[in-house]
């Protein structure tokens, strides 16, 4: 145990700032507790955003802390960015047409979102 705000860490002398520790600490408590009922796939998005719970995102938190997307939020951030590489989805029999490689593109993307829960417009600006 430090004196007067110092610290004894790995050999050296670091100057702790009881306050900046206490608020940091209470936040992680925080996302530990949000996560072990697991976090909503927006709240986890946010997160990654460097945007807190509870919106006091205090800039200087990001100086010192990285959040990293665990191997599905990661897999599922890849999808959503490069929809040519999800796996090929029929829009069904009742569609009579060719889709185009977008518009192919453009129904893996909205099945993605679908398996998520989450709603999509999907829009055309040539008015089709």
């Amino acid at each position: 145990q430090g004196a007067d705000g110092l610290q004894l860490i790995r050999g050296r002398w670091v100057e702790v700032d009881k306050k900046k520790l206490s608020h940091l600490l209470k936040r992680f408590e925080a996302m530990e507790k949000a996560a072990k009922t697991g976090l909503p796939f927006n709240e986890a998005l946010r997160l990654l955003a460097g945007v807190s719970l509870d919106d006091s995102g205090d800039p200087a938190d990001r100086d010192w802390s990285q959040l990293v997307a665990g191997p599905w939020l990661a897999d599922i951030l890849q999808e959503l960015r490069q929809p040519e590489g999800l796996a090929q989805i029929s829009p069904g029999p009742e569609l009579k047409a060719s889709l185009r490689p977008y518009q192919q593109a453009g129904v893996r993307w909205l099945y993605l979102l679908t398996r998520l829960g989450l709603g999509a417009c999907l829009a055309d600006d040539m008015g089709l």
